[in-house]
């Protein structure tokens, strides 16, 4: 829920504050941290893989994120760029997902 959440805000304010976006964006990136040592816990619990392969995906998915517009700063949204754009969707969609 606190994912969705942050995304949801993260978005809404991309839409009409790109500049605050870009400087507190980084933040959503590494919310995925977090997730990503409750994974290492719940993998050393074992529990079922799909309660703790979303944080595992969503660090994957935040690096690529991080890098891409932090790092590389690779405008690909708008003219999509596919070869940023397709793990960067599927990434996003199976951490989302597995949230669920």
């Amino acid at each position: 829920m606190l994912f969705h959440t942050v995304l949801l805000v993260h978005f809404a304010v991309r839409r009409w504050a790109m500049p605050t976006a870009l400087r507190r964006g980084w933040i959503v990136y590494a919310l995925s941290v977090p997730a990503a040592c409750l994974s290492v816990l719940l993998w050393r619990w074992r529990l079922p893989w799909p309660l703790w392969a979303g944080g595992f995906i969503c660090l994957l998915w935040s690096a690529v994120g991080y890098t891409v517009e932090y790092i590389l700063r690779i405008g690909w949204r708008s003219p999509p760029r596919w070869p940023v754009f397709v793990p960067y969707v599927l990434l996003y969609l199976a951490t989302a997902m597995l949230y669920w």
